[in-house]
């Protein structure tokens, strides 16, 4: 398994475009992370009273118990860079030839297969570490609860 997202990686290393719409993915969840707060003190700012009498940036927005729910609902907005990514692998393959070439070596049709998967798994794991780390971050700088239980209470979202 190992081998497969190792010959993956391999393949996606010289190819730019790759790398560059994960950066962009990685970039758009660190500057929502550090401006979300600066955008709700600017638009409690323009609200003057706010909603029903409600500031934006009063709610709740950024508790541990709340933010791990509202930053993935975000993230879900991001999502279609990491489905570009995967598509962006796939036609490496055939218009590099790559396959073909995979299969001659050695590699089952199944193997290939099992390969995306595991670069679709690997791809999944880096965007839900960033989620996390950006989860933290905001939760840490603008949560009044930071007991380990509120923390890891809803961590499940993610």
């Amino acid at each position: 398994m190992i081998r497969l997202l190792k010959i993956e990686l391999q393949k996606l290393r010289p190819y730019k475009p790759f790398w560059i719409l994960g950066g962009l993915y990685l970039l758009l969840m660190v500057g929502l992370s550090l401006s979300s707060h600066a955008i709700l003190d600017w638009w409690s700012g323009l609200l003057g009273n706010g909603i029903q009498g409600i500031l934006p940036i009063e709610m709740p927005i950024f508790d541990f118990v709340d933010i791990w729910q509202n930053l993935t609902w975000v993230g879900r907005f991001y999502l279609p860079v990491l489905g570009f990514l995967i598509v962006i692998s796939v036609y490496n393959e055939i218009n590099h030839n790559t396959l073909k070439q995979n299969i001659i070596d050695g590699m089952s049709r199944n193997e290939w297969v099992i390969s995306k998967i595991l670069l679709l798994l690997f791809i999944s794991l880096v965007a839900g570490v960033a989620v996390l780390f950006s989860g933290l971050y905001m939760g840490s700088l603008h949560s009044s609860v930071t007991s380990y239980e509120y923390i890891v209470k809803n961590i499940a979202f993610v």
